[in-house]
């Protein structure tokens, strides 16, 4: 039970590793650009997404996790959507380039895929 424990107490620091390396590396870095580090961010939570897909794949009790969709499940993205709509609704601003609006949606993204694994 303790090794089990263990096992997942290093899982789980494995996978906020990634986030915090990517927050060190902009903050080092003097990065000031929302863009890239957007990308930045974005590609290190798909490093952790990733390696947390392995890590499920791995476990044999875990293979069918993922396979059935829950349809009640899905309704927890009704108030995430319901907030999105009311962010687009307000107004896009238009002084910001596509590219950064390409890196937001980048970023939460894989932000989103990192929570689901």
């Amino acid at each position: 039970m303790i090794k089990n424990f263990l096992k997942s107490l290093g899982y789980a620091v494995l996978m906020v590793v990634f986030p915090v390396v990517a927050s060190v590396i902009i903050q080092v870095g003097n990065i000031t650009n929302d863009s890239l580090g957007y990308i930045i961010q974005g590609i290190f939570f798909l490093v952790a997404s990733v390696i947390g897909i392995v890590l499920l794949k791995r476990q044999d009790s875990c293979n069918e996790k993922g396979k059935h969709i829950n349809k009640r499940g899905l309704l927890w993205f009704i108030p995430i959507i319901g907030v999105e709509v009311i962010v687009f609704i307000s107004g896009i601003d238009m002084s910001h380039t596509i590219l950064y609006y390409v890196a937001l949606l980048f970023f939460t993204l894989f932000v989103g895929n990192k929570e689901l694994t």
